[in-house]
């Protein structure tokens, strides 16, 4: 994966019951925000409990994902009532790519991957889309230790400056009605991406110490 380098720039239009990661200095205080959230919806008499429950839980996800990516999107209440299997992750390219050569000669190449890549457009800016299924592990049990997940990989240019950032998005599939909630989850994430918006003049990677404190909108 290329190398991490500054915060990117980007808002996007958070869904109601949804939290945004941002891995600078500032997460910290960020997962304890939305542990508050959380917890104004649980009874008093449990919330103790569940608040270094929810803090692990959280720190722990932040840990795994900020070593290589930029931020973290996720449910921490239901969306329209419904609770939405699906997490998005916001990172470099997984491969380093030649800044000298045409934005779209690395499009197509990517396409190229995967035989159902789809063109299309994240922020005003030319994108590629691709999905794979990804298999889920049992243990010794039969129990699922890791459940099969659906991975939509976004592969965008957010700028003409040769940066490049991948939205990942991890859709859990159920056990049952397994097809029909799929669909419905990578509606929901390419309704999701409509949303994002590169700020003019300030695509791409750049300066953390520009981007702190904003939930949603970092311009």
């Amino acid at each position: 994966m290329a190398e991490l380098r500054g915060l990117p720039s980007l808002a996007v239009l958070l869904p109601e019951g949804w939290v945004r990661f941002r891995f600078d200095d500032t997460v910290d205080a960020q997962v304890d925000g939305a542990v508050a959230v959380i917890l104004s919806g649980v009874e008093t008499g449990r919330r103790d409990l569940a608040r270094v429950q929810l803090r692990r839980l959280l720190a722990d996800m932040v840990a795994r994902a900020r070593g290589n990516a930029y931020e973290l999107w996720m449910p921490i209440a239901p969306t329209g009532g419904v609770t939405i299997p699906v997490t998005m992750t916001v990172a470099p390219s997984p491969a380093v790519l030649d800044p000298a050569r045409p934005a779209g000669d690395h499009l197509t190449a990517f396409a190229a991957s995967a035989p159902d890549a789809r063109f299309i457009d994240v922020g005003g800016r030319p994108a590629v889309r691709i999905a794979a299924d990804v298999a889920g592990a049992r243990n010794a049990a039969g129990e699922w230790t890791e459940m099969p997940r659906r991975r939509i990989t976004t592969l965008v240019s957010p700028a003409e400056d040769g940066e490049w950032l991948v939205f990942f998005a991890e859709i859990v599939v159920p056990q049952d009605g397994a097809a029909e909630i799929v669909a419905a989850c990578e509606f929901f994430v390419d309704a999701f991406l409509t949303t994002v918006r590169f700020p003019p003049g300030r695509g791409g990677p750049s300066g953390a110490d520009d981007h702190r404190g904003r939930a949603s909108d970092d311009r």
